[in-house]
């Protein structure tokens, strides 16, 4: 018992330092965001929990973080990282408990999972996005869970144990409330009785209703207005939303929707005619195969539901409880493969593929981080000299690492910055920031002064902003003493007027 606890020391410790390693360039990020909002309501409200979000153990574990660090970011991103860390951990912990997986596979699927869990790049919004800790927080106590599962405990202690902690990740974020229907299917053996999943069932009913009772006595709504939104949707926007998820699942965002769609299909393709080709030899693995395919199904009714871009890495926080089962999946089909050579090969390929991408994310991140620290660092010299600040095509990402798309408001509150007579004026999105020159400049003429996209200045008077889709106008009187600033790309450059 003391030699395996001490090999489970070893083995987290070398994730953890691996993962701290990969992830050092996001480590030193500042607060991004959403992050401002929820900190400055965690903070000055005094509240662990918004009623539009009814996610309290995720605030509470940020809180927590404050209490230690203050408003230190290192610190928070640091916990992001010790929470991925364990979730590699108990990735490889159910691989070589399970008994889903043959004896002699159990440590070559175990570290393989483990390895391409690590360094996954299509679920990076939850490890390196601090408020992005809702969805690693959670799917850890549903990983947990499932540990549980095979655990030798007795029955009835599996069933209050997992229960609980499938509350604690209700409590946490959405994304793992399909884990009782993954539970069952896990559980699957063709010779079971029903009856052996009925207090499953009861359970599971008996916690969900308890958090429904919790979540309407808090919020006093059962369904906010970001879950109402489900209800106006049609049949082909799913089947859209399907395609994307899966699309996300193993291929990197792209404006080319048809070029993703089609390499979806060519994977697809490559897997059944290889599936089929080696039908044979698969048997042994057909049943833990087919468990773990319904698994990633099941963990991807969220994510399904409410959508991803395929165009940026928005919205890839909602995979990662899918990706545990992926990565369980992907080890699976390589452990099928006999000569060692091709094997190590296809791992390699999968392994650098993966760090390849993360690394490119993670710059992203960093970069999102630079330009916030610059554009507060800089609003704030402005205000001091300034008595009215008016902000022109302020990112809201970079890529899809979010920058100020919520809490620019609270970001400057945070630092001090006095926000009275500040305005922002529009907001500048990837997709629009993609589509201009590499710098934007404004231009001057008879009067006028153009700053692409959209945003005209005419006679020192009047601002006119239009809208690129709605085509919607808004006019803005120019005050006094007052100063444009409009984002570049690059930096902010200053008009005054």
């Amino acid at each position: 018992m003391q030699l395996r606890f001490l090999a489970d020391i070893k083995v987290f410790s070398i994730i953890l330092l691996t993962c701290l390693i990969i992830f050092l360039p996001t480590i030193f990020k500042p607060f991004l965001c959403d992050d401002y909002k929820v900190m400055y309501r965690i903070i000055n409200g005094q509240s662990i929990y918004s009623k539009d979000f009814f996610r309290p153990l995720s605030d509470l574990s940020l809180y927590l973080c404050y209490q230690v660090a203050g408003l230190n970011s290192i610190v928070f991103n640091i916990f992001n990282l010790i929470i991925h860390s364990l979730n590699c951990f108990i990735l490889y912990s159910f691989c070589r408990k399970s008994s889903l997986f043959d004896f002699q596979q159990r440590k070559f699927i175990a570290i393989t999972s483990s390895l391409l869990f690590l360094v996954y790049p299509f679920h990076n919004e939850s490890i390196v996005w601090i408020v992005g800790l809702g969805s690693n927080l959670s799917s850890f106590f549903g990983f947990l869970a499932l540990i549980i599962l095979f655990s030798g405990i007795h029955s009835t202690w599996k069933y209050i144990l997992v229960s609980f902690l499938y509350f604690l990740g209700l409590l946490t974020y959405e994304t793992i409330l399909p884990l009782p229907l993954i539970v069952i299917v896990v559980l699957y053996k063709p010779q079971n009785s029903f009856r052996i999943y009925i207090p499953w069932i009861a359970y599971f009913s008996c916690t969900v209703m308890f958090y429904l009772i919790v979540r309407l006595a808090a919020t006093e709504v059962m369904i906010n207005s970001y879950g109402n939104s489900l209800f106006t949707k049609t049949a082909i926007d799913y089947i859209l939303n399907t395609f994307k998820v899966f699309g996300k699942l193993v291929l990197p965002p792209s404006d080319n929707s048809v070029l993703l769609a089609f390499l979806l299909l060519v994977l697809f393709s490559i897997t059944m005619l290889t599936a089929i080709k080696h039908r044979k030899s698969i048997g042994h693995i057909l049943m833990p195969l087919s468990i773990i395919s319904t698994c990633i199904a099941l963990a991807c009714i969220i994510p399904i539901m409410f959508g991803v871009s395929t165009h940026t890495s928005e919205g890839n926080r909602l995979i990662y409880f899918a990706s545990f089962f992926l990565m369980i999946w992907l080890a699976l089909l390589v452990s099928l493969i006999r000569i060692n050579v091709i094997r190590l090969s296809v791992l390699l390929f999968l392994s650098i593929y993966f760090l390849f991408l993360l690394v490119k994310s993670n710059t992203m991140w960093q970069k999102a981080g630079e330009i916030t620290y610059y554009i507060i660092d800089r609003v704030s010299n402005e205000r001091a000299n300034n008595d009215f600040i008016d902000l022109v095509n302020i990112p809201e990402e970079f890529d899809g690492a979010f920058i100020f798309r919520n809490g620019f408001k609270e970001a400057l509150l945070i630092n001090n910055v006095d926000t009275s007579g500040i305005r922002i004026l529009r907001m500048m999105t990837s997709i629009e920031a993609r589509k201009l020159d590499k710098t934007i400049i404004h231009s001057a003429k008879h009067g006028t002064t153009f700053v692409p996209p959209n945003t005209y200045i005419i006679d020192d008077s009047i601002i006119t902003v239009v809208e690129p889709f709605t085509l919607d106008t808004s006019y803005y009187r120019i005050r006094y003493s007052s100063s444009l600033l409009y984002w570049n790309k690059h930096q902010l450059i200053n008009l005054s007027y």
